[in-house]
C-alpha cells in the first residue's frame, strides 16, 4: 500500500509526500498511484479539491486531529474509494461503485449546493453530518445510514436505494443564496427501496414522504414522523408497505392511493386511504 501525506499550507508538489515533506494537493498524491496498489491520502487542516476520474482503491482521510475541508469531491468512473472524517461543500458522484463517505460533515457553503449520486451503485453515506443541502440520487442500490440531516431536502430517482437508521429535520428553508419553494422533505420517483428505522421531525407546512405516481414495492418500517402537515403521501402507487410506523401530525397522517397496498401496525394521527385490493389492518390513532 502507498502512503501520502497532504498539506495545502505548507506542503510542496516537488516534495516526496511523506509525513515530514508533504505534498500541497491531492492530485499530486494520487500521480503517484500504481494500478495494482492501493493508495492513501492523509491530509493536514487546510483546503482541498477532490477531482478524480477511472480511480478506485483510495482512501483519502484526515490526519490526527486535523480537520481538513474540500470544496469539490467530484469522482466520474471511481470504484472502492473511502472519504473518512472530512468536511465536505459539495459530492458529485458520476458513474461510480462502492464508494463510501463515512464520519463526514458535508455543509453547503457558497459556492456549491448538491450532493449529487448520477449512474452507478452502492454509494453509502455513513455516520455523516449533512446541513442545507439537496441529495439528489439518480442512480440504484444507493445506502444513507445512521446519517443526520439536517434542513436538507432528499430526491429519489433511482431504484432499490435505502433510507435507514437516519435523524432528518427540518424547520426552515434551506440555501442562503436561492431558497426553494419546499413541499416534500423526500420524494421519490423510481420504485423498489426502503425507508426503515429512521426519525423525521419537519416544520410547518411540510410533507414528510412523498412517492409520486406508478411508483411500487417501497418498504416505509418503523420511523417516527412529526409534522404539521402529511406525514407519508403515496399518489397512485402498488404494493407498497407501510408498517410500524409512528406519525404524528396536525394534518392526514398517511394519504394512499393506488392498488394492492399494505398499511398496518401504525400510530396514526388520521388517515386517507383510497386503495383497492390493499390490507389495511391494526392501526391505532394517536
Amino acid at each position: 500500500m502507498q502512503i501520502y501525506w497532504c498539506d495545502s499550507n505548507n506542503g510542496n508538489d516537488l516534495n516526496d509526500g511523506k509525513e515530514t515533506r508533504p505534498f500541497k494537493t491531492i492530485s499530486k498524491a494520487l500521480s503517484k498511484l500504481e494500478n495494482t496498489t492501493q493508495i492513501t491520502i492523509n491530509l493536514e487542516t487546510g483546503i482541498y479539491d477532490i477531482i478524480i476520474n477511472n480511480y478506485k482503491n483510495i482512501s483519502i482521510n484526515n490526519y490526527n486531529d486535523s480537520t481538513p475541508e474540500i470544496n469539490t469531491c467530484e469522482m466520474i468512473n471511481c470504484k472502492n474509494v473511502l472519504i473518512n472524517n472530512l468536511i465536505l461543500h459539495n459530492i458529485k458522484l458520476i458513474s461510480c461503485e462502492n464508494n463510501k463517505f463515512i464520519n463526514c460533515k458535508i455543509i453547503l457553503n457558497e459556492y456549491t449546493e448538491d450532493i449529487i449520486i448520477t449512474n452507478g451503485n452502492t454509494n453509502i453515506l455513513f455516520n455523516c453530518i449533512s446541513e442545507n443541502c439537496k441529495i439528489i440520487i439518480n442512480s440504484s442500490n444507493n445506502i444513507i445510514t445512521k446519517c443526520k440531516i439536517i434542513n436538507c431536502i432528499i430526491e429519489i430517482n433511482g431504484n432499490d436505494n435505502e433510507l435507514i437508521y437516519t435523524i432528518i429535520q427540518y424547520n426552515k428553508k434551506i440555501h442562503n443564496k436561492e431558497e426553494y419553494d419546499i413541499e416534500n422533505i423526500i420524494l421519490i420517483k423510481k420504485s423498489h427501496g426502503n425507508i426503515i428505522n429512521n426519525c423525521f421531525l419537519f416544520g410547518t407546512f411540510i410533507n414528510g414522504i412523498f412517492i409520486e405516481d406508478d411508483s411500487h414495492d417501497w418498504i416505509i418500517h418503523d420511523n417516527i414522523i412529526e409534522t404539521d402537515n402529511c406525514g407519508i403521501i403515496c399518489n397512485n402507487c402498488s404494493k407498497c408497505n407501510i408498517s410500524n410506523n409512528i406519525i404524528k401530525t396536525k394534518n392526514t397522517s398517511v394519504i394512499l392511493t393506488g392498488l394492492s397496498n399494505t398499511i398496518q401496525y401504525n400510530k396514526l394521527s388520521s388517515i386517507n386511504i383510497n386503495s383497492k385490493y390493499s390490507t389495511i389492518i391494526n392501526n391505532a390513532l394517536l
